[in-house]
């Protein structure tokens, strides 16, 4: 019976998997928003705080940044899918598009907005790598993300206050508890 719980815990981790949540770390090129409130761009993409934002009144321009590098998610671990969250605005009426692009080989892809007047959260999932098959753990250190201006009437202008990833994973079963499952495989016959 001691057997059965760890067995249980193991095979549950592997269904629901694990997660991590990468936030942009630098700025990057395109470097074309204008920073407002926050110390940096970063800090601005970072806090989530209503006065601290990226804003851009061009249509076309993108503001890009790296992200963290995944601390938790290991080499033999599957990426399941990424979400790209963010939360923007226009405060200046309807009209303004907007989107969230994460950057694979300097090619970007991501959902356009219409932009409320008030700050509104988005997410796109992504469970495949665009350039093909799954997601790696290279691709995920080396991602980017970026705010696009896609549609920006005269007088309008777009404000992105967050952008982060968050990364679904199933981590490998660590070589321990494959033995412990063998061995007691071998204990009941099975």
């Amino acid at each position: 019976m001691r057997f059965i719980i760890p067995i249980i815990l193991i095979l549950a981790s592997s269904v629901y998997g694990d997660s991590e949540t990468l936030d942009p770390d630098s700025v990057s090129t395109p470097d074309q928003w204008a920073n407002v409130g926050g110390a940096n761009k970063v800090e601005s993409v970072s806090d989530n705080v209503d006065d601290n934002y990226i804003d851009e009144t061009t249509q076309g321009e993108k503001q890009r940044f790296t992200v963290e590098n995944a601390g938790d998610i290991g080499p033999g671990d599957i990426i399941d899918s990424i979400v790209i969250h963010s939360r923007m605005k226009t405060p200046s009426g309807p009209g303004a598009e907007a989107r969230v692009n994460h950057v694979v080989d300097s090619i970007a892809y991501g959902t356009t907005r219409a932009l409320q007047g008030t700050y509104t959260n988005y997410s796109d999932t992504y469970s495949m790598n665009p350039e093909g098959g799954g997601w790696t753990l290279s691709d995920i250190d080396n991602l980017k993300v970026e705010a696009d201006a896609v549609t920006i009437p005269i007088l309008k202008r777009a404000f992105c206050t967050k952008i982060y990833v968050v990364v679904y994973y199933t981590p490998a079963a660590p070589a321990y508890y494959k033995r412990r499952i063998y061995q007691q495989s071998m204990l009941t016959g099975d």
